[in-house]
């Protein structure tokens, strides 16, 4: 019977910008520029599911993928931590479940919703269970020390988490909803939770999105009542203290070298519109590029550049999508390969992770292989370091 790590294999390799992402012969796709390697985890499971968190101090990723085992499509599934350092090798491939064992829960995880590497190097993973709600894991020192595990309490019982985020100078945000309200959740720098609060005044349904922005205020995105996107600023104590409000559907937001950058979409008569707007310190938008009118519907992710411009990521007639804007909001550079369903796989989803001067692009996609009457799926998740150029 196949160990979880047996299922997936994982392939490396430096590659050098505008040489071929895969063999042509096989679908494969020209590299994007900037391109500075390339990293495969090859699964034969079904699941897709996965989430990614970079180090800024080493330009390493961590990354949860899920995992069932062939043909089973529902269920319970089980979840492997991947450490990749900064040349895309593997460091470490182990079962997440044993660092539950070793905090002495015989709870099962049903979802990975979030995790991010905290200023300590601690790494903070938010899971959901199907028993007790939504857990925080915080793996001290990486991998390799003791691990914490406890609920995370909100409000009410019904909650949501969406991101989790270390302020600059202490403690992290976990934001996200609790009842119909936006909530956020602190964790102090000893991984306790201090207390959370509702913006219910704001008319918020939930927060989709968080940055840190300076002396531990935060610049949080969320979804309002009413459908639209709300952008905010709290001061250090989560007071809101600028906001602004922008006719879209989803929305994604980073640090920039002076403000804001946020990637919002919106329906179209073509597709997805993609807006990618500058925001001041106070949020007011000092310009706004439409970048894109045919998205598809995976949502767009950003990551802010060294130069205060930002590197993009959606989809496009079922393929990664990616854009690199200037800080003045000039497109530089697209990257839109053109789509051929006989040969080519397709996306499941994307994101993107700031890393060093340049970006992590992750995505996950699909491929039928076989002939028509005994196909089969066959899944990786890639991972590409980009310049940021």
């Amino acid at each position: 019977m196949k160990t979880l790590s047996s299922l997936f294999k994982v392939l490396s390799a430096a590659c050098l910008a505008m040489t071929a992402w895969t063999n042509a012969n096989s679908g494969e796709l020209p590299a994007p520029p900037g391109m500075v390697w390339k990293a495969s985890i090859k699964s034969e499971t079904l699941d897709y599911q996965y989430q990614a968190a970079a180090n800024g101090k080493d330009n390493s990723l961590w990354l949860v993928a899920g995992a069932r085992p062939k043909g089973q499509l529902s269920g319970p599934q089980s979840f492997l931590l991947f450490h990749l350092d900064g040349n895309g090798k593997i460091q470490t491939e182990v079962p997440f479940d044993s660092f539950l064992k070793r905090a002495h829960q015989t709870t099962k995880l049903s979802a990975i919703c979030c995790m991010a590497v905290l200023r300590n190097g601690d790494l903070a993973v938010l899971g959901a269970s199907e028993a007790v709600g939504s857990l925080a894991i915080i793996l001290k020192n990486g991998a390799n020390g003791p691990v914490i595990v406890q609920p995370v309490y909100a409000a009410q019982r019904d909650q949501i988490f969406r991101k989790i985020f270390p302020l600059e100078n202490r403690g992290s945000f976990i934001i996200g909803r609790s009842g119909r309200n936006a909530y956020i959740t602190n964790l102090d720098d000893s991984a306790k939770f201090a207390g959370g609060k509702e913006y219910a005044n704001e008319d918020l349904a939930i927060f989709l999105d968080g940055v840190a922005y300076g002396n531990d205020e935060a610049v949080l995105l969320g979804s309002s009542q009413a459908g639209d996107i709300w952008i905010g600023r709290l001061d250090s104590d989560q007071k809101v203290v600028a906001k602004n409000h922008f006719h879209g559907r989803d929305a994604s937001i980073t640090r920039a070298d002076n403000g804001i950058i946020a990637v919002i979409d919106d329906q179209g008569p073509a597709g997805l519109d993609i807006w990618v707007r500058k925001l001041t310190p106070e949020l007011t938008e000092l310009w706004g590029t439409h970048i894109i009118s045919d998205a598809g519907p995976l949502p767009f992710k950003v990551a802010g550049l060294p130069d205060g411009g930002a590197m993009i990521a959606g989809s496009r007639h079922n393929l990664v999508w990616l854009a690199r804007i200037d800080p003045d909001g000039a497109t530089k550079w697209t990257y839109a390969p053109a789509y051929d369903p006989k040969t080519q796989p397709f996306l499941r989803n994307v994101d993107l992770v700031r890393s060093g001067d340049g970006v992590l692009l992750v995505s996950t996609v699909l491929k039928l292989v076989g002939e028509d009457t005994q196909m089969e799926q066959r899944q990786s998740i890639e991972i590409l370091r980009l310049s940021g150029k």
